[in-house]
């Protein structure tokens, strides 16, 4: 409606859709494991709850160039937001201008490691009951300008940076305080270290500095959790009653972040090394990365045809779409808090719009995944269409970190490649997700007959030597595999039933060994 009152053109509409590149590098870089890994939890945290503020900068900094409000933000999450604005010829001037600032911004705070893109799409109103098909549009148009960034910011003499004064040896940028590492890591860490603590974080629009913990000076617009100055909007995290206990504040709203965290008997947030340590049998670090499959054809063309009944509204809508956005964000951002509270050693270093990350103890890892995708299988009424598929890597707790969600990012495009997806990849072997509780009871079997004695470690490494020739359990091998079943295992009613379980699961050998091993190791 705030658009068709000041729309002057045949087409009423201009959609922009706003995209922050580059923050998956951003949040794991870690330049150094020996200088770099200490506080890396909370520093890790606090890049990813700082990008999420940086992302709600970006939108409100766009809808007051272009004199809306918040009603015309469709979604924002997950570095990118969306927002339906009147055609007319200021707007399209400005939404350049918009686009350079950022830019500009992002250029010289972080030297190319993040970037911004605003697309924009003109359309008219008889395309509202089909918003896929101007999504559909805004994709080309996106995919266009990430070969386009900085085309407009950069020069030749942009490309020379001059040296500083000492190299963080953190993110590995050149600053010039007198610290031991840059400002901006120090209010990461400061940022993850407060936000499991706090209720609330406030947003102060103000033309003049303001002492908090984030700034966006350019954009005059700081965050903190205590501040100082003239507050504009307090948001709640995680927790809708946004309304509770009001004070002076002008707007009042409500903020998700993934922000569980395992603690010591001490009230301190555990290291990685302290989660690897808590691990069942092995001491490994488990790094979890999930995300939803097949997304941009859900939002262009999952949502079905129209029906004859349905004329009055659109499958397609705006809202329709806009409400599907906002679900995935609350079940990732959100209720994965709730999911992860059933766990003592699990990290949510990031978590939201249609993806995760959680490091912790591997045995707990494996657990969450599974209850996960259970919990998203009943989130989304048990659609066999929508799903998602997850990788997972085991590490030590010293593993540079950025090494391993490069690793477990691998497992997750593995996870995506053999099955169609709707699966996990654990010890570089698919599993589908129906598939996954069959093969985890009976690792948990071959863990009970290890620790009754019943079969030997042996036994089980010779399964896995005989895998690795065939992984299809050939004529010429199943003798092998029958002679290695009588000679270690004694009891013939066991032999039995592995021989039964064996047939079925021969290609998840690695999962149901690897599992019953590593929590059997000493």
């Amino acid at each position: 409606a705030t658009c068709l009152y000041d729309t002057e053109g045949k087409e009423e509409f201009i959609l922009l859709e706003g995209d922050i590149s580059g923050i998956q590098d951003f949040i794991y870089q870690i330049n150094s494991p020996q200088d770099g890994m200490k506080d890396t939890a909370k520093r890790l945290r606090g890049r990813s709850f700082y990008l999420s503020l940086m992302n709600e900068t970006f939108g409100d900094y766009c809808l007051n160039a272009l004199n809306l409000t918040v009603v015309n933000k469709l979604w924002s999450g997950g570095g990118h937001f969306a927002i339906l604005a009147p055609s007319t010829e200021e707007n399209k001037r400005n939404i350049e201008e918009i686009e350079d600032k950022i830019n500009a911004f992002l250029f010289k705070n972080y030297q190319g490691d993040l970037s911004f893109i605003l697309g924009s799409v003109e359309f008219s109103s008889d395309k509202l009951k089909d918003f896929s098909s101007v999504l559909k549009e805004m994709g080309k148009v996106l995919d266009r300008k990430k070969k386009e960034k900085f085309f407009r910011q950069i020069t030749e003499e942009d490309l020379i940076f001059p040296l500083k004064k000492h190299v963080c040896p953190v993110c590995g940028k050149d600053y010039e305080e007198n610290s031991d590492i840059c400002s901006l890591c120090e209010d990461h860490k400061e940022l993850g270290e407060k936000l499991p603590k706090y209720k609330y974080i406030y947003k102060i629009n103000s033309t003049e500095p303001v002492n908090s913990i984030i700034k966006f000076e350019d954009f005059y617009s700081y965050w903190d959790f205590k501040p100082e100055g003239k507050v504009i909007t307090r948001y709640s995290i995680n927790n809708t009653d946004f309304l509770e206990k009001p004070d002076n504040v002008h707007r009042a709203g409500f903020i998700f972040s993934g922000n569980h965290v395992p603690l010591t008997e001490y009230n301190a947030i555990k290291t990685f090394d302290e989660l690897s340590e808590s691990s069942e049998g092995a001491n490994f670090l488990g790094v979890l990365r999930m995300d939803v499959d097949n997304l941009g054809m859900l939002f262009t063309l999952g949502l079905g045809e129209d029906r004859p009944d349905e004329a009055s509204q659109s499958r397609k809508s705006i809202s329709r779409i806009a409400s599907m956005s906002f679900s995935l964000d609350m079940f990732f951002s959100g209720y994965l808090n709730k999911i992860c509270e059933d766990f003592e050693n699990l990290y949510v270093t990031y978590s939201g719009g249609d993806d995760l990350f959680i490091t912790g103890a591997w045995n707990e890892i494996l657990d969450v995944a599974k209850r996960i995708n259970d919990e998203f299988y009943c989130y989304t009424g048990k659609n066999p269409e929508l799903h998602a598929s997850g990788g997972i890597y085991l590490c030590k707790g010293k593993y540079p970190i950025k090494r391993a969600a490069e690793h477990a990012e691998d497992a997750l495009e593995d996870a995506k490649k053999e099955t169609g997806k709707n699966s996990l990849n654990i010890f570089a072997c698919n599993v589908s997700w129906y598939r996954m509780n069959e093969v985890y009871s009976f690792a948990e079997k071959l863990l009970i007959y290890l620790e009754d004695n019943k079969i030997t470690r042996t036994f089980i490494y010779n399964i896995l030597h005989l895998y690795k020739k065939d992984r299809t359990l050939s004529i010429p091998l199943m003798g092998k595999f029958l002679y290695s079943l009588k000679r270690n295992i004694k009891d013939e009613a066991v032999q039995q039933e592995l021989k039964d379980m064996f047939g079925s699961l021969w290609s998840f050998a690695p999962v149901w060994a690897g599992i019953s091993m590593l929590k059997t190791r000493k």
